[in-house]
C-alpha cells in the first residue's frame, strides 16, 4: 500500500511537471489530486522515518523488530486522520485561516523532519538530543521556507 502511495505522487508529480514544461499531459493536473497525492506520500515518508525517529529518542532500545505497519488494517488510522485533515482544510471556507493552516501543518512537518537529520547528525551528545529537537528543526524550516518563498518571489510566481 505504501509502495501504491509512492507511485501515484511520482505519476501525478511528472504529469503536473510535464504540464509545466510542454502544455500536454496525460490528464489535467489539479491541486486537489496533487494535495491527496502528497498526503500518501508524506504518510509512506512518516510511517518509514518513525523507527529512525524512535532511535533519536531511545537510542538504547535496539531489540525491537516488529514493523511499523505490519498489517493492512493498522494504516486505517493514519489515513482517516490524514484524510479528515485534509478535508477540513479544503473545505474551510476562509481562506486566510486555510492558509495560517496550511503554514503550520508545512512548519511542523519541516521541523520535525530537520529536527530528526540535525538530532541524528548530532548523535555523540546523546543528552542533547531530546532537548535540541525542536527548536533546531524549526530553525532549519524557517531558513528553508524562507529560501524557498524568495525563490519563488525572483521566479514571480
Amino acid at each position: 500500500m505504501l509502495l501504491a502511495f509512492m507511485v501515484l505522487w511520482a505519476l501525478d508529480g511528472s504529469n503536473s511537471l510535464l504540464h509545466l514544461l510542454s502544455g500536454w499531459a496525460i490528464y489535467q493536473p489539479s491541486n486537489a489530486l496533487r494535495l491527496f497525492t502528497g498526503a500518501g506520500m508524506g504518510l509512506t515518508l512518516g510511517l518509514s522515518l518513525y523507527p529512525t525517529l524512535r532511535l533519536v529518542f531511545k537510542p538504547i532500545d535496539t531489540t525491537c523488530t516488529q514493523p511499523v505497519a505490519s498489517r493492512l488494517v493498522s494504516l486505517v488510522g493514519p489515513c482517516l486522520a490524514a484524510a479528515g485533515g485534509l478535508l477540513v482544510i479544503v473545505l474551510l471556507p476562509w481562506v486566510g485561516v486555510r492558509d495560517v493552516l496550511l503554514f503550520t501543518a508545512a512548519l511542523t512537518l519541516l521541523a520535525a523532519a530537520n529536527g530528526l537529520l540535525v538530532t541524528i547528525a548530532l548523535e555523540r551528545w546523546v543528552s542533547l538530543r531530546a532537548r535540541w529537537f525542536w527548536p533546531l528543526g524549526v530553525g532549519v524550516a524557517l531558513a528553508q521556507m524562507s529560501v524557498l518563498a524568495w525563490l519563488r518571489s525572483m521566479m514571480g510566481a
